[in-house]
């Protein structure tokens, strides 16, 4: 009877240590190039109210021209088209249809602007 495990070759050491494995693209899709900080909503918006309530964001927030932007959703639309760039992420819009002025901001922007402001998260 010949003894086949004292012939067997000693284990060898792995090449490298499992710590060293490739490294993975993590899972999930890759991230999507030039994406904006953060996107713009009707559902990001604030009533400030009729025409004499400018002193609430004159010189604080930039007013998007009303004879161009008459609308909220118009607004919102060319801000994710990028068709109107608000570097500062807010401003207001006043709606020919509500008769108001509307706060509008990027969802990264909120709390920032509400501080601005001085409004409260209502």
């Amino acid at each position: 009877g010949e003894d086949f495990e004292s012939e067997a070759a000693p284990a060898l050491p792995e090449s490298r240590p499992a710590s060293a494995a490739p490294k993975d693209p993590s899972p999930g899709p890759p991230p999507e190039p030039e994406k904006p900080p953060g996107r713009w909503s009707v559902d990001f918006t604030y009533t400030i109210g009729p025409e004499g309530n400018e002193g609430i964001f004159d010189g604080k927030v930039q007013l998007l021209d009303r004879h161009v932007y008459n609308s909220v959703s118009a607004a919102v639309n060319n801000l994710n088209d990028g068709l109107i760039v608000v570097p500062e992420g807010y401003c207001v819009v006043f709606s020919g249809s509500q008769q108001n002025y509307y706060l509008l901001w990027r969802e990264d922007k909120e709390a920032e602007v509400f501080s601005l402001l001085g409004l409260s998260d209502q």
